[in-house]
């Protein structure tokens, strides 16, 4: 699939010995437009930059200079691709609205009772369709407390009820509305943190070429069993093949994943392991 290589001259951050970060992290390749002082690591201050948010309101927001050139984009919207995906969407989502919402009312209840003081739903911004960011709706399956853009604290803050919900995957059912407003699709590659943007390759980046899904390829070949480089050539390879047949069979393996809750959790982890970086020398 074609795609636009960045014209920025990357600079190298500091060495590891000069940050005590990972080797790894420590060559992640930062373009001229990369704020000064901004550590690429710091998922909160990363994130303010991305949506133009803290000591960068007013400016232009950096996930803009991440975004795809619609031109590249696998999928077009205006297309027939585009509509008929968009009609299938709409249709299985309203039929299966009936059957979700009694399902969302009884956690929700549950996520009440167990937490009166916390909020239900969960909400974050999440590079969608050519990387832009738009909010994604969830079932709260952790404690508020800390910082809610870190993974590597993720494991501390999981409740009980929590792990329950991602067990069954009905902490994604939120995302439904998502769907119905047009930010998502049924079928897609998984939405990932803002702060992952400038972590991943260009080429990675073209998971971005299509609406985002709720489940996808990577979601019924292993899920959290692969490694990150693996979903997202998974992801990729899904817009480059994909047709409504093929959305209807994810759609089927996805039911035969949750019923027998194959690759919910990576060996060893509660939750998703943090995507350090792809983007290296």
């Amino acid at each position: 699939m074609p795609f636009v290589e960045p014209t920025q001259a990357p600079a190298a951050i500091p060495t590891p010995e000069q940050t005590g970060q990972p080797a790894e992290i420590a060559e992640l390749k930062l373009p001229d437009f990369w704020p000064d002082g901004l550590d690429p690591m710091d998922n909160q201050r990363v994130s303010l930059w991305l949506l133009g948010g803290g000591e960068w309101e007013g400016q232009e927001p950096g996930w803009k200079r991440y975004a795809l050139d619609p031109e590249t984009a696998a999928m077009k919207p205006g297309t027939w691709a585009w509509r008929n995906k968009r009609v299938m969407d709409l249709s299985l989502t309203l039929l299966g609205l009936p059957f979700a919402l009694p399902i969302m009312g009884f956690a929700a209840l549950a996520l009440k009772i167990s937490s009166p003081k916390e909020p239900v739903l969960f909400k974050q911004w999440r590079p969608g369709y050519l990387c832009k960011p738009f909010q994604i709706l969830k079932f709260r399956t952790m404690r508020t407390d800390g910082d809610s853009e870190s993974p590597r604290e993720d494991g501390q803050r999981l409740t009980r009820l929590g792990r329950f919900l991602r067990n069954t995957s009905i902490d994604e059912l939120p995302q439904l509305f998502n769907v119905l407003k047009g930010e998502m699709s049924l079928v897609g590659p998984r939405p990932q943190l803002m702060t992952y943007l400038p972590r991943c390759t260009q080429a990675e980046r073209q998971r971005h070429s299509g609406l985002l899904g709720i489940t996808g390829l990577a979601q019924v070949e292993g899920r959290n069993l692969h490694t990150w480089g693996e979903r997202f050539a998974l992801d990729i390879y899904f817009f480059q093949t994909r047709t409504l047949a093929s959305d209807f069979i994810i759609l089927y393996k996805t039911g035969l994943v949750v019923f027998f809750g194959k690759g919910v959790r990576a060996p060893g982890h509660d939750t998703n392991q943090e995507f350090v970086v792809s983007n290296i020398k």
